[in-house]
């Protein structure tokens, strides 16, 4: 990845990642304690953070000169709604593991977050693969006569 990528990559995560916590912050505000508090933060911070995320990706893609920005949302909607479910069940879960059982709970969260993140990974591959297809399938389809 060149430099610039690098430079935006990690600016858009540092962002990401302090909405993320601001939102958790405000949602904790609101809470009087205790498992809401849990709950309400991680839905409010895997919200924000898997929004911010998207729309980085999709102001990338404009700026890439891929397509809209709107174009890529879209497709990027349904990222969100299997995420977020999954996790912030999770996130508060580890919360609650961490002060209630110990510190060495955390351990036990790494493979599912591996798993999840791979999950993202197949999902945007798969997404660039349709989009090959669907750009080949028109240039065969122009080119038909010549297959004759």
């Amino acid at each position: 990845m060149p430099l610039a990528g690098r430079i935006a990559y990690f600016s858009s995560r540092g962002l990401t990642g302090a909405a993320a916590a601001g939102a958790a912050a405000a949602a904790a505000s609101v809470m009087a304690g205790g498992t809401g508090e849990i709950i309400a933060s991680s839905t409010a911070a895997a919200l924000v953070a898997e929004c911010s995320m998207r729309l980085f990706a999709s102001a990338t893609h404009r700026l890439r000169g891929n397509g809209s920005w709107r174009e890529a949302a879209r497709e990027l909607v349904p990222v969100i709604v299997a995420s977020v479910p999954l996790y912030s069940p999770a996130v508060a879960l580890l919360v609650l593991a961490y002060r209630g059982v110990s510190p060495w709970t955390l351990p036990l969260f790494f493979a599912p977050a591996l798993a999840a993140q791979r999950w993202f990974i197949m999902y945007q591959d798969q997404q660039r693969l349709a989009v090959d297809l669907q750009g080949a399938k028109r240039t065969t389809e122009g080119s038909e006569p010549f297959l004759r």
